[in-house]
């Protein structure tokens, strides 16, 4: 009877477990309430995280309302003075003679510039908050419809608009893709001196692939080859070459909204070649993946936690 009792009270002698010591059990317990207490600290910043991206969405919304409202009061008054020196030209234009005539054109001129300034600022700012509509774009066809888009000012300038095959399909939003193509390739007619002047679109075969788009213009120096894709940053005055000095923006905000990378190379009397990449999908969508993960990540250590806590519990009570 007393071996058997001495068996009870002491498990090791039959080859089980070895008790465990007070103080192996307190420094159980002790690391299982830091990894709750660190599961726990990861939920609270991630439901913070949540609230300040709530946020943030609200404000662009606000924004972006603002943005609209505001371009329609600033285009009102616009309209406005258009309409007034119209009338004034149609019923006073004998009065005012050659010099008014030519102040009134100045006028309206100015006014039409305005309106495109405000039309360009408010497509650009809603670009922040535009939700990307990937599909496959095949590029020969997408430059195939810009030309069709610039065939009067293609015929104004006697320039022209070439491809090098094959142009490749790619994954992206198919309407920012054309944006910044039909930008890039509207610069390298406008920005030329040449009597033909020529843009030529291609893609180098890189992973991802490398889109170009180069022409035979005036070139830029290389001083300015970051500063040309700051927002109103002209190199020439408006009388040589007229614009709102928005479009390069564009193009970069469409290229870092896929993620991708643009770069300029040029010389002065030498043509420009802009270059730039898109991010593959499986990068954007393991990118957009990533917030989930950690939450599943999360929920995984707490239930693992718990789990450990109600084995610790079991064998505490069978001692």
């Amino acid at each position: 009877m007393r071996s058997k009792s001495n068996q009870r009270r002491n498990p090791a002698r039959l080859g089980g477990p070895p008790e465990r010591t007070t103080s192996e059990r307190d420094t159980g317990a002790r690391r299982r309430r830091s990894e709750s207490d660190s599961v726990e600290a990861l939920h609270a910043e991630l439901r913070r995280a949540h609230r300040r991206i709530d946020r943030l969405q609200q404000r662009n919304r606000e924004l972006d309302e603002f943005a609209r409202m505001a371009t329609h009061d600033l285009k009102e008054p616009l309209g406005g003075i258009r309409a007034h020196c119209e009338l004034l030209e149609a019923v006073h234009g004998d009065q005012l003679g050659q010099t008014g005539r030519w102040r009134v054109e100045k006028i309206v001129g100015q006014c039409d510039r305005m309106e495109r300034q405000i039309v360009d600022l408010l497509a650009y700012s809603r670009l922040a908050n535009h939700a990307l509509r990937l599909s496959d774009v095949h590029l020969g066809t997408l430059v195939g419809g810009i030309v069709d888009d610039l065939r009067h000012l293609l015929d104004q300038s006697g320039g022209r608009i070439l491809t090098e095959d094959p142009l490749p399909v790619i994954r992206a939003d198919e309407e920012l893709v054309r944006s910044a193509l039909q930008n890039l390739i509207t610069n390298g007619l406008k920005f030329n001196r040449c009597a033909d002047p020529t843009v030529i679109v291609g893609c180098q075969p890189t992973k991802p692939a490398t889109i170009f788009v180069r022409d035979n213009g005036i070139g830029i120096p290389e001083q300015f080859h970051d500063q040309v894709f700051d927002a109103f940053r002209r190199l020439h005055p408006q009388r040589d070459f007229p614009g709102t000095g928005v479009g390069l923006s564009t193009v970069r905000k469409v290229v870092e909204a896929h993620r991708g990378t643009i770069r300029v190379e040029s010389k002065p009397g030498q043509g420009t070649t802009f270059l730039f990449t898109l991010a593959p999908q499986r990068e954007r969508r393991a990118n957009k993946m990533a917030a989930p993960h950690f939450a599943t990540r999360c929920a995984a250590d707490k239930d693992r936690g718990a789990t450990n806590q109600d084995a610790e519990a079991k064998h505490a009570a069978s001692e």
